[in-house]
């Protein structure tokens, strides 16, 4: 048996559902697209959650917020005062979306399940995922 965990940087409520935003410091370039299993995954366990977890649903939205550091305006051996420029990037969470993040998670479980780590394959998106990861 294999249980999602985890919940998001923040939690938005609406009027009829929810948001779910996730904070990252990071360049300016879009890096949506590579959390975008970790947000679906916040989505999962707050729509399907466990005993330990409230249930929120529907999650109606999905997104990153980023921030770039800039400049250093001040700086002492207990804190920092930097600029920071901050940018919203949101990620559409339909039927096709949940398909994918499911597919990736059966992929994944299934790898997991193996004795040994799987060889390189191009055309396996667990490979691709990690080592667009592993560029963040």
């Amino acid at each position: 048996i294999f249980t999602l965990e985890g919940l998001p940087d923040l939690i938005v409520k609406f009027k009829d559902s929810y948001g779910i935003l996730d904070f990252k410091s990071t360049s300016e370039t879009d890096k949506s697209q590579n959390y975008k299993y970790q947000l679906e995954a916040y989505a999962q366990i707050l729509e399907n959650p466990n005993d330990k977890t409230p249930k929120l649903s529907p999650i109606s939205l999905i997104g990153l917020i980023q921030f770039t550091p800039k400049e250093i305006r001040s700086s002492d051996n207990e804190s920092i005062l930097q600029n920071l420029k901050m940018q919203y990037f949101k990620l559409e969470r339909d039927k096709k979306h949940k398909d994918d993040f499911l597919n990736f998670i059966t992929e994944l479980i299934d790898i997991l399940e193996k004795n040994q780590a799987p060889v390189f394959d191009a055309r396996c998106s667990i490979c691709n995922t990690a080592r667009e990861v592993a560029k963040v």
